[in-house]
C-alpha cells in the first residue's frame, strides 16, 4: 500500500529554515511481507526539507519583527543552499553577516549588530550572494526589513 501525505491547504513545506519532521507509528507491512511493524526510533521518521534554486522569492520574517527581546530573531527564508547575508544600516553603517551552510534554506538573524548590541529602531538593508562550492559570490539580492520597539 502506498500513503499519501496532502499538504494542500496548510502552510507551506519549503525553504524556510526550518525542518519538518513526520513520525509514523504503528504502521505494519502488509501480509505478503510478513505483517512486520515499523520500528519505533530511527526507521519512523521522515524529515523534510529544501532550499531554492536561486534567489527571486527570498524573503525576510517576521517584517516588521516588534518587541524586541534577548531572543527575538529575523528568519532569512527561501535561500539556495549556500548564501552569505551582510545586513547594513540605512546610513550605510555595517551591522552584521550570517550565512546559510546547512542547506534548509533558512537562516537566523538574532537582531544584534557585530558587537553583540540589540538593533535600535529602523530600517535595515540586507544584501543576499548565492555562494558555490568554492565559496565564490554569484546572484546577489537586495531587500529590506524594519525593528520596531
Amino acid at each position: 500500500n502506498i500513503i499519501y501525505l496532502d499538504l494542500s491547504g496548510q502552510k507551506p513545506v519549503g525553504s524556510i529554515g526550518k525542518e519538518y519532521v513526520l513520525q509514523i507509528k504503528n504502521l505494519i507491512s502488509d501480509v505478503s511481507s510478513g505483517s512486520i511493524s515499523i520500528n519505533e526510533g530511527a526507521g519512523s521518521y521522515v524529515v523534510l526539507s529544501s532550499y531554492a534554486d536561486n534567489l527571486a522569492d527570498v524573503y525576510v520574517y517576521p517584517n516588521p519583527v516588534r518587541d524586541i527581546t534577548s531572543n527575538s530573531k529575523i528568519t532569512f527564508a527561501n535561500l539556495p543552499k549556500q548564501a552569505k547575508i551582510s545586513i547594513w544600516s540605512v546610513d550605510g553603517k555595517f551591522i552584521n553577516e550570517i550565512e546559510e551552510s546547512d542547506g534548509n534554506g533558512g537562516a537566523d538573524f538574532d537582531l544584534k549588530d557585530q558587537n553583540g548590541k540589540t538593533l535600535s529602531s529602523g530600517i535595515y538593508v540586507y544584501r543576499v550572494v548565492q555562494l558555490d562550492d568554492q565559496q565564490n559570490e554569484g546572484e546577489e539580492k537586495l531587500g529590506k526589513f524594519a525593528v520596531i520597539k
